[in-house]
């Protein structure tokens, strides 16, 4: 899958979209005591928002599976995590 200014364009504007999408902090607190009772170092979650406003675990497995959709480039992403 080639870029295109299309998709290039399209990616900045999920980038942006999830950087202002921040969880609420009742949500982070319940990841974390979630992520406290799997026993692994590393793992990841599949989440997903109800209409309710509440969340639900849709999958969880060992991470080693765990890939970015196509349309983010790894590098933006990366760098928006060490940005904090």
């Amino acid at each position: 899958m080639g870029s295109s200014p299309r998709r290039d364009r399209a990616r900045q504007r999920a980038l942006d979209r999830a950087r202002r999408q921040r969880a609420p902090d009742h949500a982070s607190r319940a990841v974390r005591r979630f992520g406290e009772r799997i026993d692994s170092p590393f793992f990841t979650a599949d989440v997903a928002r109800l209409a309710s406003g509440g969340y639900t675990v849709l999958e969880i497995n060992d991470g080693g599976s765990s890939t970015l959709p196509e349309q983010l480039d790894p590098r933006e992403v990366y760098r928006a995590i060490a940005r904090g």
